[in-house]
């Protein structure tokens, strides 16, 4: 089993990117590090100006997420997952379509590493979250983020 950790540039940016629009959604790509049984979410796509956004949902080009992470994954960083918000007032629960969505992505991943879904919301001046994974049955699981503070610097070169 791995463990999940969540850079805090990543978290500043998810934060910077949600409470701009509280009440549309947005949404993009996770990238990350691996170290043995570690998965580190360095990094972040937000979605851009081709997207589509409304209050339910967000539709993302994929030609414009594909050029920017296409820069990242040269870094030895990989895709790893999505994140999207949800409008303050929403629950963080994955929508029918958002399990739809994790399963079409996850089922690609799930054999090489495990797959990171995020839903944020921005709400009382603080951005919160949930995330999930999937097993090796598709079936989707909560997951948790350790602390950063607890990693050497070593571990993450």
């Amino acid at each position: 089993m791995y463990s999940f950790y969540l850079d805090m540039a990543v978290f500043d940016k998810l934060c910077s990117a949600t409470k701009d629009n509280p009440m549309i959604e947005n949404g993009g790509l996770l990238f990350a590090k691996f170290k043995p049984k570690k998965l580190i979410v360095t990094d972040v796509i937000n979605a851009g100006p081709l997207s589509k956004r409304n209050k339910y949902e967000i539709i993302l080009n994929k030609e414009e997420l594909l050029t920017q992470a296409l820069e990242l994954t040269g870094n030895a960083r990989y895709f790893v997952g999505t994140w999207h918000s949800h409008p303050p007032n929403a629950s963080l629960q994955p929508s029918l379509m958002d399990l739809t969505t994790m399963k079409n992505i996850g089922k690609n991943l799930v054999n090489v590493y495990p797959p990171v879904f995020l839903i944020v919301k921005y709400v009382n001046n603080k951005l919160i979250f949930q995330a999930y994974s999937l097993n090796e049955k598709l079936e989707i699981i909560g997951i948790y983020f350790k602390n950063m503070s607890n990693l050497k610097i070593s571990e993450l070169d």
